[in-house]
């Protein structure tokens, strides 16, 4: 009995597409075909698109779509839970004891509050420079718009010369 990657394999062989003609049919990487039909599971991106590319690929080529998607899927679980029991842990060093623990920052000290009098000095943010330059914007259009008017008023005026 076949697996899946071989059926897929022999499926597309026997209908004459090459792997770069499934690339084009499907928008699937090359390598990500070749991967499936060689059943490396670890070149591949993820479960769930590799179940989608499965699906497609056997639905182009007219296979058994449930038949190919539950044997790939079992084969996956299979390939994650090796993944899992793989995974080494790194050692815990061993906590020290409390004692041995040394402080490497000074410790804070509160600043005095200002009296009602004195005023806290205050950061200028932001919001508050856009405010500003917003406001020398329209005083200086605002002067222009007064220079302007008192030059055409002189323009049209007779002075009688």
């Amino acid at each position: 009995m076949s697996t899946a990657g071989e059926t897929l394999r022999m499926a597309r062989e026997a209908r004459g597409y090459s792997l770069e003609d499934i690339e084009e049919k499907l928008n699937i990487r090359s390598k990500y075909i070749f991967a499936l039909e060689e059943e490396d599971f670890e070149a591949l991106p993820g479960k769930v698109y590799v179940l989608g590319y499965v699906k497609n690929y056997a639905r182009f080529l007219s296979l058994d779509v449930d038949a190919i998607t539950a044997e790939v899927k079992e084969k996956i679980d299979v390939v994650d839970a090796m993944a899992i029991t793989t995974i080494e842990l790194a050692p815990v060093a061993p906590e020290s004891p409390k004692s041995e623990v040394k402080e490497t920052s000074a410790p804070r000290v509160a600043q005095p509050r200002p009296t009602k009098g004195e005023q806290t000095p205050r950061r200028s943010n932001r919001r508050e420079r856009n405010v500003q330059a917003n406001f020398r914007v329209i005083y200086l259009m605002l002067g222009l718009l007064v220079l302007m008017g008192l030059l055409a008023f002189i323009g049209t005026r007779n002075w009688g010369i």
